[in-house]
């Protein structure tokens, strides 16, 4: 379903609403597509939110699109894909049953060594866009109740112990946003405030 109005900040890009409040009660918006396939997604389940803060995530994912980030993720992919499948190659072959485990076994090895690889790089790029989305909103306060709110329609742990957060978290915590708003808006008070601004 497109969206009719759009939350500011979205001119030039498709928007869609999946009606997903049937599946699920948790609140979601994703950038998705390469070039002319590039649009942003709400869950309808997001859509009860504040303007404020659909502005923010409107900027968020925004940011994924003008930074490019889906293209570099798929080629942060194959980066590992092309080692990994050259890894399972060497340890099994098609011909040789009893190969098999060793191959399967190789491959989730390689599956678990490049996940924290993998959810650290999509850290990265949601903390850029969570900054940008302060840059382009200028509204801290907006953020950071998203980012509460975010986390009780999820039921997201704010911090969850640094293990499962390595391993399995592909978002900031709510803690770390939480944080980044923070400095943005301490940021924001010394650039108004004159000498010692960043």
């Amino acid at each position: 379903m497109t969206l009719r109005h759009p939350p500011p900040g979205l001119a030039g890009v498709r928007v869609e609403v999946d009606r997903v409040h049937k599946e699920t009660r948790a609140a979601n918006a994703e950038a998705v597509g390469i070039g002319p396939t590039q649009r942003i997604v709400f869950w309808d389940t997001v859509m009860r939110f504040p303007r404020r803060e659909l502005a923010v995530i409107a900027a968020h994912e925004r940011a994924h699109l003008d930074r490019r980030h889906i293209a570099k993720g798929l080629a942060w992919t194959l980066l590992f894909l092309v080692p990994g499948l050259w890894l399972v190659g060497r340890t099994g072959r098609p011909d040789r049953a009893e190969l098999l485990p060793r191959a399967a076994l190789a491959a989730v090895v390689f599956a678990l060594v490049a996940l924290p690889v993998a959810n650290a790089v999509s850290r990265r790029y949601e903390r850029e866009a969570d900054w940008i989305a302060l840059e382009r909103t200028r509204n801290p306060g907006a953020a950071a109740n998203l980012f509460r709110d975010l986390a009780l329609s999820n039921a997201l742990q704010p911090d969850p112990p640094r293990w499962a957060y390595v391993l399995f978290a592909d978002h900031p915590s709510t803690k770390q946003r939480l944080e980044l708003a923070r400095s943005f808006s301490a940021a924001g008070r010394r650039s108004r405030g004159g000498p010692g601004s960043p």
